[in-house]
């Protein structure tokens, strides 16, 4: 195997080569050590064969004609899935700053969105404050359903946290519910009233009776307010970049 690595390398070295055949090369190499892990460290770490890859790619993408077939993310992502997610994420960073400095504008998006799907599943799969931070920004952001079921999520959260039968902050703040007849089940008019009072429909719904629960409610409704905004702004500003 080493025998048969060294021939690709010494073929690299061939300065009459294009970019597309040092690609096709460096690919090759890429894929012979992948599939044997002892022979990953062969006349260098196979992360240095994947950066030359990236800069080869990029040349090659440079230098093709318009309807040239663009840099793949997806297929990114499956060569580097034996890594960890501190390589996994370097490997990309180092992808977005070359393909920035050849302003691949489309290929920088789709690689910004696998470096987010990445941090996100180790967010989720690990437990810790920057993990929990990082899924709060980054879950909502993955496409307009996600951002639904966030939106939905905060209001489910904040109309369980002001259910009169199961409040936590009993003897903290202090507040009366003016309910809006809307549904004949309890609960589902208890949420409905708690979604209008959120959209702005019904300012009526929650009345402080103390100085702490009416500063935990601008501080909320603020934290709400930037929140979301920042997050429909994000996904309106994406899609009309496209």
């Amino acid at each position: 195997m080493e025998q048969l690595l060294q021939e690709e390398y010494n073929k690299l070295d061939e300065c009459e080569r294009s970019s597309l055949e040092k690609f096709n090369i460096i690919n090759n190499i890429i894929q012979i050590k992948l599939d044997n892990i002892p022979n990953q460290g062969y006349n260098n770490d196979i992360t240095i064969d994947i950066k030359k890859m990236i800069n080869y790619h990029i040349q090659v993408g440079e230098e093709a004609p318009l309807n040239y077939d663009s840099i793949k993310a997806k297929k990114f992502g499956e060569m580097i899935s034996i890594f960890p997610i501190k390589d996994k994420l370097l490997l990309i960073d180092y992808f977005l700053r070359q393909l920035e400095k050849s302003a691949f504008k489309n290929e920088i998006k789709e690689f910004q969105k696998l470096k987010s799907e990445l941090t996100l599943r180790n967010s989720i799969s690990t437990f810790s404050l920057n993990s929990f931070l990082n899924i709060i920004i980054l879950f909502p952001l993955h496409n307009i359903f996600f951002l639904l079921v966030t939106v939905l999520f905060i209001g489910f959260l904040t109309g369980i946290i002001l259910l009169p039968e199961i409040n936590p902050f009993f003897g903290v703040l202090d507040f009366k519910l003016n309910y809006t007849q809307i549904a004949e089940n309890k609960f589902i008019n208890h949420f409905l009233n708690v979604c209008g009072y959120l959209s702005g429909l019904d300012d009526d719904f929650l009345k402080p009776l103390n100085s702490t629960t009416y500063a935990s409610i601008i501080i909320g409704k603020f934290i709400m307010f930037i929140y979301v905004s920042c997050l429909i702004v994000n996904k309106l500003t994406e899609y009309i970049k496209r």
